[in-house]
């Protein structure tokens, strides 16, 4: 037989001269699932999806789903069994094309997606017989629910800031008045300002993280002395003095770009605090786990109704408590995403009335400098804690040539080198927990860590910082120079420029 057109539809003499094998390979590929039904309505014959959704055939009675799906329409209403599209095909001899409804699926009996979205066709065949076929279109719905929130992000989330914003610069230029009115207006432009931008960052952070667009500088973590560092950038910031924190002695030190494990932090924590009732504690608990470090924040708040739990990753969902405040509905989503870029898992518990906790594990494995120090340029140790400085340091070091690990303080520094000797330290003096004069004391009391050659950096004049010329391969002020760092590390480590 042959086919002129691909779009040519096929003449009835044509099906009748199909064979056997050719009609079952036609069934077999028509669709994601097929469901042939008897006049009677049983099912005779199911096919891929159809076998998961549907009972078969059982004596004379009808088509029937399975007990623990439920049939809805797309907008999540109850659709009676008579409305099913394949029902309407044998009572009312309706042909159906592309009619979509929802599946709602219990976990039990299901091991795919809860919610199924499924464009069904069917058409009768004579003496109450239907012949059904079923596509799962749920990517499609996903994608347009990710649409449709993302154009209410912008039409609503991001004009209200900025209407707030506008209107102030109006009332300004419209009518000055005394500078205590015109200073008030600025912190509201700023204050919406602000939001903008925070709204704009986590939009494009969002799109990065899920195109494996956004890079992580990992360094070894000492979790105690980092809390406290961040606890004290905190402050202002979020309520510390509501978050009992409880970190053991002798954590594993564990590999994780700083920056990005206080974002998950900051978000995690700002929720906690947010949601719970005011002036109740938040519980920041630490523990090792199986070749990991686990991360606990609790609260006691309303918690998470249990309806929600399985979205609120998910991204811009926003659940019932969620939509009386502000945002786009991306941080917990990005959280997430950011927790397994650094290889960890991120969960969460909640029970009405009694509190939700979040629980982060990241994995301890193979220390990241056994891993750089495996890497084939000269290993620097950047020591410094400003993380702006440390991270524009650490990234334009390695783009000449060098392998670099960082440390925000003595402590973290002195974790690297029990793993590792680094070529060349580059080391800041004023650092919190351990500083840089502490520091030297602890490298010279160590006959391997002495021969580290040590470039200090510091805001302080050489004469002044109680350094001797000779005990450093080189001294240099703040604001930093790059061209004089790098050709002070490459005469130190004798690296011509055409190899760095």
């Amino acid at each position: 037989m042959a086919v002129e057109g691909g779009n040519q539809p096929l003449a009835e003499g044509d099906l009748e001269g199909l064979g056997a094998r050719e009609l079952r390979r036609c069934v077999e590929l028509a669709a994601d699932g097929l469901a042939i039904l008897s006049g009677e309505g049983a099912a005779v014959r199911l096919e891929g999806l159809a076998t998961r959704l549907f009972r078969p055939a059982r004596g004379s009675g009808a088509l029937e789903l399975l007990g623990s799906v439920k049939i809805e329409t797309p907008e999540g209403k109850p659709l009676a069994p008579e409305q099913a599209p394949w029902s309407r095909a044998r009572r009312q001899q309706e042909v159906v094309r592309g009619e979509v409804v929802l599946l709602q699926i219990a976990p039990e009996g299901w091991r795919g997606p809860q919610r199924l979205f499924v464009s069904v066709s069917a058409a009768p065949t004579g003496a109450g017989g239907a012949v059904v076929t079923l596509t799962d279109v749920t990517r499609l719905y996903a994608l347009q629910e990710q649409q449709e929130d993302l154009l209410r992000a912008i039409s609503h989330d991001l004009r209200t800031p900025l209407s707030t914003l506008v209107l102030q610069a109006q009332l300004i230029a419209r009518r000055p008045g005394p500078f205590e009115e015109v200073a008030r207006r600025a912190d509201a432009i700023l204050v919406s300002a602000t939001r903008i931008n925070n709204m704009i960052r986590d939009l494009v952070d969002s799109i990065r993280l899920e195109g494996r667009g956004l890079h992580l500088h990992r360094r070894p973590l000492e979790l105690s002395s980092w809390w406290a560092e961040l606890r004290e950038r905190l402050a202002g910031v979020l309520a510390v003095d509501r978050i009992m924190v409880q970190i053991p002695a002798g954590l594993p030190i564990f590999a994780a770009d700083p920056d990005q494990l206080e974002r998950v932090l900051v978000n995690l924590l700002g929720n906690a605090l947010k949601y719970s009732p005011m002036g109740s504690p938040v519980v920041l608990e630490a523990f090792p786990g199986s070749d990991s470090v686990i991360l606990s924040i609790t609260n006691q708040g309303e918690g998470i109704a249990q309806q929600d739990l399985p979205r609120v990753f998910m991204r811009f969902f926003r659940g019932r408590i969620a939509q009386r405040t502000e945002g786009l509905g991306l941080g917990l989503h990005i959280a997430s995403m950011l927790v397994r870029a650094h290889g960890g898992e991120i969960s969460v518990h909640s029970e009405p009335e009694l509190g939700t906790t979040f629980t982060v594990e990241l994995p301890v494995g193979r220390p990241v400098v056994e891993r750089i120090a495996q890497g084939t340029g000269p290993l620097v140790l950047l020591v410094e804690d400003d993380a702006g400085l440390r991270s524009t340091l650490h990234a334009a070091l390695e783009d000449e040539g060098f392998e670099v690990v960082g440390a925000s303080n003595g402590i973290e520094a002195l974790a690297v080198l029990g793993r590792c000797t680094p070529a060349l330290m580059v080391l800041d003096l004023a650092m919190p927990v351990l500083d840089g004069w502490g520091l030297l004391e602890k490298l010279r009391e160590d006959q391997r860590l002495a021969r580290i050659p040590v470039v200090v950096c510091s805001e302080r004049r050489l004469h002044s910082a109680g350094i001797e010329p000779s005990s450093v391969a080189g001294y240099l002020e703040k604001p930093l120079d790059f061209e004089a760092l790098l050709a002070l590390a490459r005469r130190v480590l004798g690296v011509a420029e055409q190899q760095a």
